[in-house]
């Protein structure tokens, strides 16, 4: 299958035609591109306006594999996938949320096989909130192992272990207004910060907080 090489632009999305049937996916947000199979050429995965992934190549070409299914027919994928090499082989793994209406949204780990990595799925508590975007992995306390990192809507940020345990080194953080991760290593001594932005600025480790 490919994508119609003629897109148009409806309000905020890009319609591409596929099989037939006109597909829309958000111009932005709703995307990230990367480097997800052995064959290192890059691939764009989507998130599309009726809750499928799909990943596709530079020829508009939808890869093996995909779109994916969900088991449950009720539930559609969220916000925009993101790109991470979780198993460190160079080749990145596709972090996706999908969600069934009334109910908390389930994190999810894709190879660029389509495969999903069943021991990464995790229902993320929201609290009665949202989520803002989809979490982040980080190793924040320098054990070689990722912890996971979402904000909500509600201001809070949410901390789990690689096991989904509670990352409890520090106090969940409320902010005044939803939080916007990012994640690195400003002052290059081996261990990696979570910044979050609402109102003030917040640079977290597994360390006290500073507040700028």
């Amino acid at each position: 299958m490919k994508w119609s090489e003629s897109a148009k632009w409806v309000g905020s999305f890009r319609c591409l035609a596929l099989a037939g049937m006109a597909v829309c996916a958000q111009a932005s947000p709703i995307q990230d591109a990367g480097k997800i199979d052995a064959g290192g050429s890059i691939a764009r995965v989507t998130v599309t306006n009726d809750g499928r992934l799909i990943a596709w190549n530079k020829r508009g070409e939808v890869l093996p594999g995909w779109p994916v299914v969900l088991p449950d027919p009720k539930a559609r994928f969220i916000l925009s996938p993101r790109l991470t090499d979780t198993d460190f082989d160079q080749q990145e793994e596709i972090l996706a949320v999908s969600q069934v209406e009334g109910k908390d949204p389930v994190f999810h780990v894709y190879k660029g096989t389509g495969a999903e990595k069943l021991n990464w799925q995790f229902t993320l508590p929201t609290d009665g909130s949202a989520l803002v975007e989809t979490p982040r992995l980080v190793d924040l306390d320098g054990d070689n192992l990722w912890e996971l990192a979402y904000g909500l809507k509600n201001g809070a940020v949410k901390l789990f272990h690689r096991d989904f345990s509670q990352f409890d080194k520090f106090a969940e953080t409320q902010l005044d207004g939803p939080p916007v991760l990012l994640t690195g290593d400003p002052d290059n001594d081996g261990r990696s910060y979570r910044h979050h932005t609402g109102g003030d600025i917040h640079l977290v480790h597994a360390g006290p907080a500073v507040h700028l």
